[in-house]
């Protein structure tokens, strides 16, 4: 018992000889110093990420938030069930800043898919390019878009090397009919 209490002691002596043993090491950020005493500090968080954020916000400009509507879900299918053929336009002018600035993806299919029907229903047509531009949308949107421009630059190059392939062929034909019409003559000239 006696040497395990030696080798305790040897290995807590070795670490008091660092600088570092057995003392506390403040953070190296955001680490202030409240009251007169070194030992009390206080750990702000918000020191350091306000510089980072003002290097961001020099780069580039946050886009300021559009206004919330303050209608909830559970308020926004309760309108949709309460469509009727005279309140269908006012009710649709409430709705589309809802799906345009703060509805997400499923919810606002469904609530597009639920006002169709009831469209239908009531004999009302729906405005073709309602809340089309949803900002839940856009990265799908964005998506295609980048799709759509890279099949249309793909066809183009296909069709030009389709056009080239043409034109490869046509002056190999013309080269042909050159070469027969000149062995024609050489064969005509021998017999005369």
């Amino acid at each position: 018992m006696k040497l395990s209490q030696t080798a305790i002691f040897v290995t807590i002596a070795s670490f008091a000889g660092t600088s570092t043993a057995f003392s506390v090491q403040a953070p190296s950020f955001a680490v202030r110093s409240v009251t007169s005493t070194p030992s009390v500090t206080q750990l702000f968080m918000a020191d350091a990420v306000a510089e980072d954020e003002s290097a961001t916000e020099e780069a580039a400009p946050a886009a300021p938030k559009p206004e919330l509507t303050g209608l909830t879900m559970a308020q926004i299918r309760k309108m949709i069930d309460n469509l009727t053929q005279e309140n269908f336009s006012a009710t649709l002018s409430t709705l589309e800043p809802y799906f345009l600035n703060e509805a997400g993806r499923t919810f606002y299919n469904k609530c597009l898919n639920r006002i169709s029907v009831k469209a239908k229903f009531l004999g009302a047509d729906m405005p073709a390019d309602f809340a089309k531009e949803a900002s839940c949308t856009a990265a799908r949107r964005a998506k295609q878009d980048a799709f759509c421009k890279e099949r249309a630059v793909e066809a183009a190059e296909a069709a030009a090397a389709a056009a080239e392939e043409a034109a490869a062929a046509e002056a190999a034909a013309a080269e042909e009919a050159a070469a027969a019409a000149a062995s024609a003559e050489e064969e005509e000239a021998p017999a005369e």
